[in-house]
């Protein structure tokens, strides 16, 4: 049986390319910084949140990885700014799904989240589904700021949260609490937190340069 083509996927621009190699690769990008929230990032009216979820045959979305050949992946995250890390996935990758969220304005300020659109890329194929594979923004219809919280920056599992309150200084306190003690994820009173599974990217983008029909970059 011949082996399947590898498949190299950007997490910021889901570009898909191919190589010589006989394995699936993951290029998985280092966290920008941002001087004014390096932990996390609000969501703000006329953005959209890019879900990106490995499709695993064990169910799963913690891809196994191993470096690439002649790669240091522990020294080349701890130095990197921007660019990419390539690592090599186990033969239980077999695609994965880009969901999109839009963040709108809520009447008398804040923002909620919809679903957008669902497409799974598998096997050379793209399939578009009505549902995500895993739904992430489930808020509390009374939620009015939504923050995604990185818990490990740089990781390679996306160890992340999103954290919604009907209150700004409630968000305020349940960043710090979450950021002390991750197991304070959790819904109490008018604040919410759900931690995201490990393995799933959640990447809020707006558009360049405030641009209304600009490309979308990466908000963080």
């Amino acid at each position: 049986m011949r082996p399947s083509p590898p498949i190299v996927i950007l997490f910021t621009t889901m570009t898909m390319v191919t190589s010589g190699c006989a394995r699936p690769r993951v290029a998985i990008p280092s966290t920008p910084v941002n001087a004014a929230s390096p932990d996390w990032v609000d969501l703000e009216p006329g953005w959209r949140v890019r879900v990106i979820t490995p499709v695993l045959s064990s169910g799963g979305y913690l891809v196994k990885t191993e470096p690439a050949p002649g790669q240091d992946v522990d020294a080349d995250a701890s130095r990197a700014i921007t660019g990419e890390i390539t690592l090599s996935t186990g033969t239980g990758f077999t695609g994965y799904e880009v969901s999109l969220y839009s963040v709108k304005p809520r009447q008398g300020g804040g923002v909620y989240v919809i679903f957008n659109s669902a497409e799974i890329h598998k096997q050379g194929q793209v399939i578009r589904s009505r549902q995500p594979i895993q739904p992430l923004f489930q808020l509390p219809r009374e939620t009015r700021w939504v923050r995604i919280l990185h818990l490990a920056r740089g990781s390679h599992d996306y160890d992340s949260a999103l954290l919604a309150t009907t209150r700004r200084d409630t968000l305020e306190a349940l960043t710090r609490q979450v950021q002390s003690d991750p197991s304070a994820c959790k819904a109490a009173g008018d604040a919410f937190c759900f931690r995201i599974p490990p393995g799933i990217a959640a990447i809020a983008e707006s558009r360049r340069d405030g641009q209304a029909k600009g490309p979308w970059v990466s908000a963080f």
